[in-house]
């Protein structure tokens, strides 16, 4: 690496050296990484202490316990069937035994083998003679033959919260005759709140709990005895205390207090005994620490912030300058301008190469222009909004726009007002990508609300970023060719004089109403008019006359029918007419052609009056003429005849008609035809 590398021109240099100091972000990831191990290693700290603590106040509870359950064995092993026959010496023998009184301040009292009391101490709570057969630990003792604690329940007598343990008397060959129960009183002064009462630290403390009732014994704090726990599911924190998961836990008490709890087992009970401590006091020391780790470290990150913005503010200046002349000169629409380099490093060679690049794209930029303003077709992109945002020469020429006036409108407001709607629902499919590329003719309006036809080929306009810029499109004014084709058509499927269906139109649309027909089950008429002596009208007036008659005659026929319905020429003085949508039922249906066709037949019996125009011949006259058509009608259904076949037989019954007097209509009769 050569000297110059870190001469005082480097940008890389001056950088490179001064970023050194922002390694005091380092300060961060040490704060947090050290307050996080500290917070951990305090929380298995403490867990570990709380563990110990409640395992020693668990045992010695469980130890309670098993004392008065061997106590109360003991006592009933001395007792026999001769003493529980005689309650006054049975009396006379508690009495005898004080200490073991004091193991219950709830009392001690003896039962039969049916649950009821023999004895109590002291009598002043009166339980002579009540059954305690509804109490576990009583009909447990009773029935399985071994010590037994209950659960905590309201006393019957004391009416407070207790709870009771009993151990089985027997006779000389072992049978239970009795029971010996102790009660203690959790309203009073007991060994579970000399061992639980306490507090732990200076606002931890102790509960315990019976899992099966979801009931509290006893706590630290006198107002949870005997409270209901929540449901299981309610709260995560109870439920593992319930299970007795022993690991400590951080998680929400019932009163919205964040507490690191343990639990340990009563195994005599199978009770739970639990310890908890807010975590504001047992994290109190590490958070009073990481406060001022916090403190520390932002005040260095501000310091090192101000010098850093201060050092690139000053290395930065001639790029800021640069950014500055850009968007002074965009704001203002200027061309553009080579920018000045101030200083020889990385950021004076970005700005040449900068220039250069501009410089290079101005060029571009021209002569695309140029190809857009000589372009023989419009072109236009429009954005995702539907807004024209580039337009070219051209464009404003085939709208009657000025270029400018073009940029001020929404594409749509371009073409037929009658087809806006699905256009601007076709922008959107197209810049969604849901659909293909456009390229179909469009009629389009003019500033003067004139029209024409345009061919439109558009397409998403993705840019070098890959963003989706809208939607570019090209036009082309194809009126010309729309109009040799509104002719070509006209030529090929209508009557020029008429301006009625020719034939070759007619069969199509009579394929057509037989396929419609067949789907929706309705009726269609085919009707064949011919007009009543025409020869004799061309042969006294001329061809002349005749065309008049026909035009005439083709005016009256299309006032008769529907939109639905066709009227061609068929050729010389013969016409049809084809009826869609008659009844689903066949009467009805050709009661409706009937009527139509007396329509037909009436209207055409009217006076003509035709106007001749002068000739070689003779002069302009008007002639009043009388004229009347035969009739042919037939009805079908679907495809029951091809298209020759229903035409024939239409116009065989158009020939019936001419048979029967002229002037008249005839449905079609096939066995007419036969005898025919």
């Amino acid at each position: 690496m050569t000297f110059t590398a870190f001469s005082r021109n480097s940008l890389k240099t001056r950088v490179t050296m001064f970023t050194l100091l922002i390694f005091l972000i380092s300060i961060w990831s040490l704060s947090f990484y050290a307050s996080r191990i500290l917070h951990e290693n305090m929380r298995q700290l403490l867990g570990e202490q709380q563990s110990s603590t409640l395992k020693l106040v668990g045992d010695a509870t469980n130890h309670e316990l098993l004392d008065r359950l061997e106590a109360l064995g003991k006592v009933a092993a001395g007792f026999n069937p001769a003493l529980l026959g005689n309650p006054a010496a049975l009396r006379d023998n508690l009495d005898r035994r004080p200490v073991f009184q004091e193991l219950f301040n709830g009392g001690l009292f003896v039962t039969g083998l049916d649950g009821v009391a023999l004895v109590t101490e002291p009598v002043s709570v009166q339980r002579l003679g009540v059954s305690y057969m509804d109490r576990d630990y009583v009909a447990d003792t009773l029935k399985l033959g071994k010590p037994t604690i209950g659960l905590p329940i309201i006393g019957k007598r004391l009416s407070v919260p207790v709870f009771g343990m009993a151990a089985p008397i027997r006779d000389a060959q072992g049978r239970v005759i009795g029971a010996l129960a102790g009660v203690t009183n959790l309203a009073e002064p007991n060994f579970l709140g000399a061992l639980v009462g306490s507090r732990y630290g200076k606002t931890g403390g102790y509960v315990l709990l019976a899992p099966q009732q979801r009931v509290i014994v006893v706590a630290t704090d006198k107002s949870l005895v005997m409270q209901q726990l929540p449901a299981a599911g309610v709260s995560s924190l109870v439920d593992s205390h319930v299970r007795g998961e022993t690991r400590p836990l951080i998680s929400t008490n019932a009163q919205g207090v964040e507490v690191l709890s343990s639990v340990a087992s009563i195994p005599v009970a199978g009770w739970r005994l639990v310890l908890s401590l807010p975590t504001d006091e047992a994290f109190g020391p590490i958070r009073a620490m990481q406060w001022r780790l916090l403190l520390a470290t932002i005040v260095l990150t501000l310091l090192a912030g101000g010098l850093t913005w201060w050092m690139l503010k000053r290395q930065l200046a001639p790029l800021l300058a640069a950014s500055d002349a850009l968007t002074a000169a965009a704001d203002a629409k200027q061309s553009w301008q080579p920018l000045p380099i101030v200083r020889k490093d990385e950021i004076g060679n970005l700005i040449r190469g900068f220039n250069r690049l501009q410089t290079e794209l101005g060029q571009r930029e021209a002569l695309l222009q140029k190809v857009l303003d000589t372009s023989s077709v419009a072109i236009f992109l429009i954005d995702p909004q539907g807004r024209i945002t580039q337009a070219n020469h051209r464009m404003a020429e085939m709208f009657g726009y000025s270029v400018q006036s073009l940029l001020e409108l929404e594409y749509v407001a371009l073409v037929d007002p009658a087809e806006r709607a699905a256009v601007r629902e076709q922008k959107g499919e197209l810049l969604r990508g849901s659909i293909p590329p456009l390229n179909l003719d469009r009629m389009y309006w003019r500033s003067d609300h004139s029209q024409f036809w345009g061919h439109l080929t558009a397409t998403r306009f993705i840019d070098a970023q890959g963003q989706d810029c809208g939607i570019l499109g090209v036009i082309v004014d194809i009126t010309e060719r729309k109009r040799t084709e509104e002719i070509v058509r006209q030529l090929a499927y209508y009557d020029p004089m008429t301006n009625l269906a020719n034939r070759l139109l007619l069969r199509d649309r009579l394929t057509q109403a037989m396929l419609a027909s067949k789907r929706t089950g309705r009726y269609c008429a085919l009707m064949f008019l011919d007009l009543d002596n025409f020869k004799v009208l061309n042969d006294t007036y001329g061809h002349g006359a005749g065309d008049l008659l026909l035009i005439e005659v083709a005016a009256r026929l299309k006032r008769c029918v529907r939109e639905v319905d066709t009227v061609a020429r068929f050729g010389g003085d013969e016409f049809v007419v084809l009826l869609m949508d008659l009844s689903h039922d066949e009467g009805q249906a050709q009661e409706q052609a009937g009527l139509l066709a007396e329509k037909i037949r009436s209207v055409l019996a009217e006076s003509y009056v035709l106007r001749l125009a002068a000739d070689a011949s003779r002069p302009a006259q008007t002639i009043a003429h009388h004229c009347t058509a035969s009739i042919g009608v037939l009805l079908f259904l679907g495809l029951e005849f091809s298209e020759e076949e229903a035409l024939k037989r239409a116009d065989i019954a158009m020939y019936q008609a001419k048979e029967s007097g002229r002037d008249s209509f005839h449905f079609y009769d096939a066995q007419a035809e036969v005898r025919a």
